[in-house]
C-alpha cells in the first residue's frame, strides 16, 4: 500500500525543523514517504534513500520503483523543501557513506536519520529457507546498522562544529564535552537533536 501523505484540511505546521536536514531510508513509499513529506512540511531538507528495485526473493510484494521514489521527491519539493534521492542497497555501507557525504555537501549539515527501510517475510518461520533468514538479517539488522554508521558521524559533527560568529559558544560546548564519559556523551548528543539516535 502506498501512503499519499496528504495533509488534513486545516493542518498547521510549526516549522520546527526549519534549517535542518534529514535522511530517510525506504523513502519510495509507505511510512518512508509519509515521513519524508512530514519532515519537509516542518521545514527540513530531505534525502530519500531506497533500493527502488528487487531486494530479496523472499518477498511476496512488488518492490518499490524508481518512479515511486521520484514521486516522493516531487511531494517533498511541493512542501517547499530541497530534495535529493539516492538509489542504493543499505547492505552496501560504502554506498551509504557516499550518500551521507553527498547530502551534507548539498544541505550544509545533517541532523536527522529515519532508518525505516526493511523487509518482511509473510510465511511461518518453519517454512523459511536459509536465504529467507539471511536476507532478513542482512537488510533489517545489518542494513539498519549500516545506515546509523554512515550518518551518525555527521550528527556528532553538529555538536563540535559551530559557526565562527558563535565561537565562544562553540568553545564552551567543546569544553563541556571534554572529559565526559562515553555514556554521558551519548546522553548529551541525544538531547541535542529532535530525533534521538539509537546507539
Amino acid at each position: 500500500m502506498t501512503a499519499t501523505a496528504q495533509a488534513s484540511p486545516g493542518t498547521q505546521h510549526s516549522g520546527r525543523l526549519r534549517g535542518k536536514a534529514a535522511i530517510v531510508t525506504g523513502a519510495a513509499r509507505g511510512i518512508g514517504r509519509a515521513t519524508a513529506v512530514a519532515f519537509a512540511r516542518e521545514g527540513a531538507d530531505v534525502m530519500g534513500i531506497d533500493i527502488a528495485g528487487p531486494v530479496s526473493s523472499t518477498l511476496e510484494v512488488a518492490p518499490a520503483t524508481p518512479e515511486e521514489l521520484a514521486e516522493t521527491g516531487r511531494m517533498v519539493e511541493a512542501a517547499g523543501a530541497r530534495w535529493l534521492e539516492a538509489r542504493l542497497d543499505q547492505r552496501d555501507l560504502p554506498a551509504l557513506r557516499a550518500a551521507a557525504e553527498q547530502a551534507r555537501a548539498a544541505f550544509g549539515r545533517l541532523d536527522i536519520l529515519f532508518a525505516n527501510a526493511g523487509i518482511q517475510t509473510f510465511k511461518p518461520i518453519l517454512d523459511w529457507q536459509d536465504a529467507d533468514w539471511q536476507d532478513t538479517i542482512d537488510v533489517n539488522l545489518t542494513g539498519t546498522c549500516n545506515a546509523i554508521r554512515a550518518v551518525a558521524p555527521h550528527l556528532v559533527r553538529n555538536v563540535y562544529w559551530k559557526p565562527k560568529r558563535k565561537r565562544h559558544s562553540a568553545q564552551s560546548r567543546r569544553s563541556a564535552f571534554r572529559g565526559s564519559s562515553p555514556r554521558r556523551l551519548r546522553q548529551r548528543l541525544c538531547s541535542s537533536h529532535p530525533t534521538k539516535p539509537t546507539w
